[in-house]
C-alpha cells in the first residue's frame, strides 16, 4: 500500500491502541474499485492444512475501517497465498475453496458483496494433488496446476475463454521436467508464450522462464515473483 491511503483506522483494546488491520502467515490481500467508486481491500485467510476456518474482512477507504463479511455457505477451507494478491476479473476477487476434498474457484463480487463458484477444469478435479491454483492470464480467468507422477513433474495452465462456463476451460500449456518443483504464470506474450515464475531443483534455481527456456530480461533471484497489473486512471487521493 501507498501513502495515498492514509492510516488504517484503530481501536481500543484492553487499554492498548491497536491497529485493526494485521496480516497472518496464510493472510491473502486484493485491492480493487467498486461500482460506486469506493476503494476496497478483501482479505482472506487460508486454511487449507488444518486450523479453524477465519472470516475474510473488507476494507473500504471511504468509511476507513475494517468489517468483517460472511461465510461462504459451502466452503469449509480457503486455499490462499500470502505471496500472491487474490485473483480480480469481471468485478470480483477470486480464490480457490474446498469442500469435502473437493475444489472449486470462490468468487466474491466486490461491489454487491455476494459470494459465487466457478467450477476448476475436469482435469484439475480428477488430480490427486493440493498443488493447483489461479490467476488471470490475458484478461481470463486462468487455473494452473504442479504434479508429481512417477519421477515427472508436470506444469499445466487451462485458461477460461468464457467466464464462468465449465466447457470453455481450455488447456494452453502443459512442461514436463523432472527437475521442475513448482511454476506460477505471469504474463502471455502476443506470439502466445507464456511467461512463469519457476523454482527448480537443480541447483535450487528461481526465476522467470518461457517455453523456451530461461526469460533474461528479468533478473534471476531467491526471492523474485512478480504481478501484471493495470494501471488506474483515479487516484485513491481523490476518495479520502
Amino acid at each position: 500500500m501507498t501513502n495515498s491511503f492514509g492510516a488504517f483506522k484503530e481501536s481500543k483494546s484492553n487499554g492498548y491502541s491497536r491497529s485493526e488491520f494485521s496480516v497472518g502467515l496464510s493472510s491473502c490481500l486484493g485491492l480493487s474499485l467498486d461500482s460506486s467508486g469506493d476503494y476496497k481491500i478483501l482479505k482472506i485467510e487460508g486454511n487449507e492444512f488444518g486450523g479453524r476456518k477465519v472470516s475474510g474482512e473488507i476494507f473500504t477507504l471511504k468509511n476507513n475501517s475494517w468489517r468483517k463479511i460472511g461465510e461462504h455457505p459451502r466452503v469449509t477451507g480457503n486455499k490462499v497465498s500470502a505471496m500472491d494478491s487474490l485473483a480480480f476479473i469481471r468485478g470480483a476477487f477470486h480464490w480457490i475453496g474446498f469442500y469435502s476434498k473437493t475444489y472449486f474457484v470462490v468468487s466474491f463480487n466486490i461491489s454487491h458483496e455476494v459470494y459465487g463458484e466457478i467450477s476448476l477444469p475436469e482435469e484439475i478435479c480428477l488430480l490427486n494433488t493440493r498443488k493447483i491454483d489461479i490467476s488471470i492470464l490475458e484478461g481470463m480467468l486462468c487455473a494452473y496446476s504442479n504434479t508429481y507422477d512417477q519421477g515427472i513433474r508436470t506444469f499445466k495452465v487451462w485458461v477460461m475463454r468464457d467466464y464462468n462456463l465449465k466447457e470453455s476451460w481450455n488447456a494452453i500449456l502443459s512442461i514436463e521436467d523432472r527437475y521442475l518443483l513448482k511454476a506460477m504464470p505471469k504474463y502471455r506474450f502476443a506470439n502466445g508464450e507464456i511467461l512463469f515464475w519457476s523454482a527448480h531443483l537443480r541447483g535450487m534455481d528461481i526465476n522467470f522462464r518461457t517455453q523456451r527456456g530461461p526469460f533474461t530480461l528479468l533478473p534471476r533471484g531467491k526471492f523474485q515473483n512478480g504481478f501484471t497489473y493495470t494501471e488506474s486512471l483515479i487516484s485513491p487521493r481523490l476518495l479520502i
